[in-house]
């Protein structure tokens, strides 16, 4: 993966390279958007949207860039190192909000499908699903989640509510991405919160299996988010940006996810055999970008009850999060 000097490097010599080769006309006169992904299902419509020309279509020339963890989306987009990106809710979202970080969350990004299979689950080690472990027989057993304050951390809460425990009640182990897989492999962790495609690569390769039950459904778990000065200054950039990045998501959920063709563009970021894509659990996201402020809200209160939070009073959300810009991104696509 590409670190953050990595990106300001690659935006340097692409700089050079334009000034001295120049571009076509009609390049030239397109808008220009970096946006943040990680090479996960969360973010497919911007692939999509990249490779089939959507935001093209509304002249927008957007650069994908690559980052090592989504905890970095909002230094670099408050900082102005690229235009925007995807993030995940989290304790460090609240409290950079609350302290004005300078970004402004602007569409929905993932949520937790309502039916069919997940794209965030709650696993087991073989040995601990061999077992016939419940919730309820989780107590004191080692919990993997990604980062202190994360979304996976209110998702592991949410499932072992379900038995009657908190996170109080088992060792909640803090991992990431590379590491969960050998995590549950040595059995340093018994069971743990995953995301698609890595779940579905786990159960194949029998490094931990599903806890069966029906998770926090419907929950907000990723949005995208715009340098707050970039959005005063260029609203009308960002509405056209989220007009070809919602055509994408309307592509997937009207039969993109099992189109072949539109798989094969989504495997060139993603990087997972075709087979793994055929079974995995997507993620839901509204077809006009709206964000479900309930969930969001119940998260933030899930932080602030753990301690979590650097502020007292909720936060603002007329101001973090103007809906319109959404709704005028969705209204510009309905005219096409």
């Amino acid at each position: 993966m590409t670190s953050s000097t990595s990106i300001l490097r690659r935006h340097f010599m692409l700089g050079a390279a334009t000034s001295t080769l120049g571009l076509p006309a009609m390049a030239q006169n397109k808008d220009k958007v970096s946006l943040l992904y990680l090479p996960v299902t969360d973010y497919a419509p911007f692939f999509v949207a990249k490779e089939k020309g959507y935001f093209d279509d509304f002249n927008i020339n957007v650069e994908l860039l690559p980052k090592d963890a989504t905890a970095e989306t909002v230094p670099m987009v408050a900082g102005g190192l690229v235009t925007a990106g995807g993030a995940s809710w989290s304790a460090g979202v609240f409290n950079a909000a609350a302290a004005g970080s300078g970004v402004v969350v602007v569409a929905d990004l993932a949520r937790v499908p309502t039916k069919g299979r997940s794209s965030v689950h709650f696993m087991l080690s073989p040995a601990m699903a061999q077992a016939g472990t419940t919730v309820s027989s989780l107590k004191g057993k080692r919990v993997g989640v990604l980062g202190a304050g994360a979304f996976t951390e209110y998702f592991a809460a949410q499932v072992l509510k379900a038995g009657g425990l908190g996170l109080p009640d088992v060792q909640v182990i803090h991992l990431t991405v590379p590491t969960f897989g050998q995590a549950f492999a040595n059995g340093a962790i018994d069971a743990g919160v995953v995301f698609e495609p890595f779940a579905t690569m786990f159960e194949q390769k029998n490094i931990a299996k599903l806890l069966p039950g029906d998770y926090a459904r419907g929950t907000e778990v990723g949005f995208i988010l715009v340098n707050a000065d970039f959005l005063k200054a260029k609203q009308d950039v960002v509405v056209r940006m989220l007009a070809g990045y919602l055509r994408a998501v309307r592509h997937l959920q009207d039969g993109g996810w099992e189109d072949a063709a539109t798989q094969a563009l989504m495997l060139k970021y993603m990087k997972i055999d075709a087979s793994v894509l055929n079974r995995i659990g997507v993620p839901t996201i509204d077809r006009s970008g709206a964000i479900d402020l309930t969930s969001v809200r119940a998260q933030e209160a899930f932080f602030r009850q753990a301690g979590k939070l650097s502020y007292r009073k909720p936060l603002d959300w007329a101001a973090l999060y103007p809906g319109e810009v959404a709704a005028k991104a969705a209204a510009l696509l309905d005219k096409r």
